[in-house]
């Protein structure tokens, strides 16, 4: 186990987290996710990692949050190989799974609030 980095984000979940959250860097990211109510986190579903050579593959959880008032979605999963916990996403709750921002959100978002 790599005792260096125990977390790793993949880019394009700071580019999601940026675009839709406002959070620019991996530290903040790292603190958006410590923050979350665990409460109100809301288990999607557990699946197999795509695209990857590790056999047998790892296990990916998903997560749904409300964060600045969007549905979020959360993914990750633990790499028994390198022994590295991976943040595969974290962006908006999209049509995937049916739903958008909440309607809150989306008026403080057009009134500039947030």
């Amino acid at each position: 186990m790599n005792g260096k980095n125990t977390v790793e984000i993949k880019t394009k979940v700071i580019e999601d987290a940026k675009s839709v959250f406002g959070i620019d860097n991996k530290n903040e990211l790292f603190s958006a996710v410590i923050n979350l109510n665990i409460k109100e986190l809301k288990y999607l579903k557990t699946r197999d990692l795509e695209k990857t050579s590790e056999t047998p593959p790892p296990k990916v959880d998903s997560y749904m949050f409300v964060y600045k008032f969007i549905d979020g979605y959360l993914a990750f999963y633990l790499s028994e190989y390198t022994g590295i916990w991976v943040i595969k996403s974290f962006k908006k709750y999209d049509d995937d799974y049916g739903k958008k921002e909440t309607d809150l959100g989306r008026q403080l978002r057009e009134l500039g609030l947030i």
